[in-house]
Protein backbone atom coordinates (compact mmCIF):
# COMPACT_ATOMS: atom_id res chain seq x y z
CA UNK A 1 0.00 0.00 0.00
CA UNK A 2 1.60 3.34 -1.20
CA UNK A 3 1.48 6.57 1.43
CA UNK A 4 -1.18 8.32 -0.90
CA UNK A 5 -3.41 5.14 -0.17
CA UNK A 6 -3.13 5.32 3.20
CA UNK A 7 -3.30 9.06 3.32
CA UNK A 8 -6.45 9.00 1.16
CA UNK A 9 -7.72 6.05 3.60
CA UNK A 10 -6.85 8.36 6.69
CA UNK A 11 -8.88 11.24 4.88
CA UNK A 12 -12.02 8.89 4.29
CA UNK A 13 -12.21 7.83 7.73
CA UNK A 14 -11.54 11.36 8.87
CA UNK A 15 -14.27 12.65 7.04
CA UNK A 16 -16.57 9.94 8.37
CA UNK A 17 -15.61 11.22 12.22
CA UNK A 18 -16.48 15.08 11.27
CA UNK A 19 -19.73 13.97 9.48
CA UNK A 20 -20.47 11.77 12.56
CA UNK A 21 -19.73 14.56 15.29
CA UNK A 22 -21.03 17.29 12.56
CA UNK A 23 -24.75 15.29 12.96
CA UNK A 24 -24.10 15.07 16.99
CA UNK A 25 -24.01 18.75 16.82
CA UNK A 26 -26.39 20.16 14.55
CA UNK A 27 -29.17 20.53 17.06
CA UNK A 28 -26.96 22.79 19.23
CA UNK A 29 -25.13 24.71 16.59
CA UNK A 30 -27.82 25.14 14.00
CA UNK A 31 -29.80 28.71 15.27
CA UNK A 32 -26.24 29.97 15.44
CA UNK A 33 -24.95 29.16 12.39
CA UNK A 34 -28.40 30.60 10.73
CA UNK A 35 -27.54 34.05 12.72
CA UNK A 36 -23.54 33.93 11.24
CA UNK A 37 -23.93 32.85 8.34
CA UNK A 38 -27.03 35.83 7.51
CA UNK A 39 -24.45 38.41 8.59
CA UNK A 40 -22.10 36.79 6.38
CA UNK A 41 -24.59 37.01 2.94
CA UNK A 42 -25.18 40.82 4.14
CA UNK A 43 -21.16 41.19 4.41
CA UNK A 44 -20.75 39.17 1.04
CA UNK A 45 -23.78 41.39 -0.60
CA UNK A 46 -21.01 44.02 0.23
CA UNK A 47 -23.99 45.67 2.49
CA UNK A 48 -22.85 48.01 5.07
CA UNK A 49 -24.17 46.20 8.17
CA UNK A 50 -26.71 49.05 9.45
CA UNK A 51 -27.36 49.69 13.14
CA UNK A 52 -30.05 47.83 13.43
CA UNK A 53 -28.21 44.53 12.22
CA UNK A 54 -24.98 45.58 14.80
CA UNK A 55 -27.94 45.94 17.90
CA UNK A 56 -28.93 42.75 16.78
CA UNK A 57 -25.67 41.23 16.98
CA UNK A 58 -25.04 42.70 20.19
CA UNK A 59 -28.25 41.48 21.42
CA UNK A 60 -28.44 38.05 20.07
CA UNK A 61 -24.68 36.51 19.97
CA UNK A 62 -24.96 36.43 23.65
CA UNK A 63 -27.85 34.53 24.13
CA UNK A 64 -26.89 32.16 21.59
CA UNK A 65 -23.78 31.79 23.06
CA UNK A 66 -25.15 30.74 26.46
CA UNK A 67 -27.34 27.77 24.66
CA UNK A 68 -23.91 26.78 22.74
CA UNK A 69 -21.94 26.74 26.09
CA UNK A 70 -24.09 24.92 27.89
CA UNK A 71 -24.47 22.66 25.17
CA UNK A 72 -21.15 22.11 24.73
CA UNK A 73 -20.47 21.73 28.41
CA UNK A 74 -22.73 18.74 28.25
CA UNK A 75 -21.33 17.48 25.27
CA UNK A 76 -17.79 17.68 27.10
CA UNK A 77 -19.53 15.20 29.97
CA UNK A 78 -19.95 12.85 27.11
CA UNK A 79 -16.81 13.14 25.87
CA UNK A 80 -15.20 12.49 29.58
CA UNK A 81 -17.66 9.75 29.74
CA UNK A 82 -16.80 8.09 26.21
CA UNK A 83 -13.02 8.63 27.22
CA UNK A 84 -13.48 6.81 31.20
CA UNK A 85 -15.15 4.04 28.81
CA UNK A 86 -12.23 3.71 26.76
CA UNK A 87 -9.75 3.35 29.45
CA UNK A 88 -11.75 0.89 31.26
CA UNK A 89 -12.54 -1.29 28.44
CA UNK A 90 -8.71 -1.20 27.42
CA UNK A 91 -7.96 -2.29 30.81
CA UNK A 92 -10.51 -4.99 31.01
CA UNK A 93 -9.46 -6.12 27.52
CA UNK A 94 -5.58 -6.07 28.52
CA UNK A 95 -6.48 -8.24 31.93
CA UNK A 96 -8.56 -10.93 29.73
CA UNK A 97 -5.98 -11.19 26.50
CA UNK A 98 -3.10 -13.82 26.91
CA UNK A 99 0.38 -13.47 25.99
CA UNK A 100 3.40 -10.78 25.89
CA UNK A 101 2.61 -7.21 27.12
CA UNK A 102 2.66 -6.20 23.66
CA UNK A 103 0.34 -9.09 22.73
CA UNK A 104 -1.98 -7.92 24.99
CA UNK A 105 -1.76 -4.20 24.24
CA UNK A 106 -2.66 -4.79 20.50
CA UNK A 107 -5.25 -7.65 21.29
CA UNK A 108 -6.99 -5.18 23.81
CA UNK A 109 -6.95 -2.16 21.03
CA UNK A 110 -8.19 -4.18 18.46
CA UNK A 111 -11.11 -5.06 20.94
CA UNK A 112 -11.85 -1.50 22.32
CA UNK A 113 -11.66 0.35 18.52
CA UNK A 114 -15.41 1.18 18.36
CA UNK A 115 -14.77 2.98 21.75
CA UNK A 116 -11.82 4.85 20.59
CA UNK A 117 -14.04 5.76 17.73
CA UNK A 118 -16.88 7.33 20.05
CA UNK A 119 -14.10 8.89 22.17
CA UNK A 120 -12.84 10.82 18.77
CA UNK A 121 -16.09 11.39 17.71
CA UNK A 122 -17.06 13.08 21.09
CA UNK A 123 -13.62 15.11 21.18
CA UNK A 124 -14.53 16.08 17.41
CA UNK A 125 -17.79 17.18 18.22
CA UNK A 126 -16.28 19.65 21.04
CA UNK A 127 -14.01 21.18 18.87
CA UNK A 128 -16.16 21.47 16.26
CA UNK A 129 -18.60 23.38 18.88
CA UNK A 130 -15.41 25.82 20.31
CA UNK A 131 -14.80 26.99 16.48
CA UNK A 132 -18.50 28.52 16.27
CA UNK A 133 -17.91 29.79 19.80
CA UNK A 134 -15.03 31.77 18.99
CA UNK A 135 -15.62 32.58 15.85
CA UNK A 136 -19.22 33.96 17.44
CA UNK A 137 -17.75 36.23 20.10
CA UNK A 138 -14.94 37.50 16.92
CA UNK A 139 -18.41 38.49 15.61
CA UNK A 140 -20.25 40.45 18.89
CA UNK A 141 -16.67 42.13 19.41
CA UNK A 142 -16.27 43.33 16.28
CA UNK A 143 -20.04 44.74 16.09
CA UNK A 144 -19.28 46.56 19.36
CA UNK A 145 -16.12 47.76 18.16
CA UNK A 146 -17.79 49.38 14.86
CA UNK A 147 -21.08 50.99 17.26
CA UNK A 148 -18.11 52.48 19.52
CA UNK A 149 -16.26 53.86 16.46
CA UNK A 150 -19.79 55.31 14.87
CA UNK A 151 -20.84 56.64 18.20
CA UNK A 152 -17.45 58.84 18.23
CA UNK A 153 -17.74 59.74 14.98
CA UNK A 154 -21.49 61.17 16.13
CA UNK A 155 -19.54 63.05 18.45
CA UNK A 156 -16.98 64.43 16.93
CA UNK A 157 -20.00 65.66 14.32
CA UNK A 158 -21.69 66.96 17.37
CA UNK A 159 -24.88 64.74 16.05
CA UNK A 160 -25.04 63.39 19.67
Amino acid sequence: MSVTQVMEGVKDYSKKVKEIANAEITPYVEDIDNFINECNRMLLRGDALSDKALESIVINIPALLYYLGTQRETLMADATIAKINYRNQLSEHKLEAEGTVGDRQSKAELEVAEEEVAKIVFETAVALMKVREEAAIELLQSAKKIINSRTEQLKLTGAV
